[in-house]
């Protein structure tokens, strides 16, 4: 049987607090969080709080920072197939089902 909790890590992504762009690269969100420092000390030096972690890619347009956000969707949905499979494969050996 699969253990829930090994699939408690979820995908990260950026997305913009503004135009609601997306970035989902694992290569582009750690090259983005690296850059986090120099954002924000870009952003103090001009005198703003920054918001996110790098500016959105249509920063001209829209003025919006991107936020780091966790995505559970595809972990749930994983985890439903995985509870559905178990099940079916504990009703055919006579066990007990959930």
């Amino acid at each position: 049987m699969v253990e829930y909790g090994v699939y408690k890590t979820a995908m990260k992504k950026l997305v913009c607090d503004r135009c609601g762009n997306t970035i989902t690269e694992k290569i582009d969100v750690e090259l983005a969080l690296e850059g986090k420092k120099a954002w924000a000390a870009a952003s103090k030096a001009r005198g703003a709080e920054p918001r996110g972690i790098i500016p959105c890619e249509n920063y001209v347009r829209c003025h919006g920072e991107m936020i780091l956000v966790r995505d559970y969707s595809i972990t749930r949905t994983f985890m439903w197939i995985t509870k559905v499979v178990n099940r079916r494969g504990n009703s055919e050996r006579g066990g007990k089902t959930d």
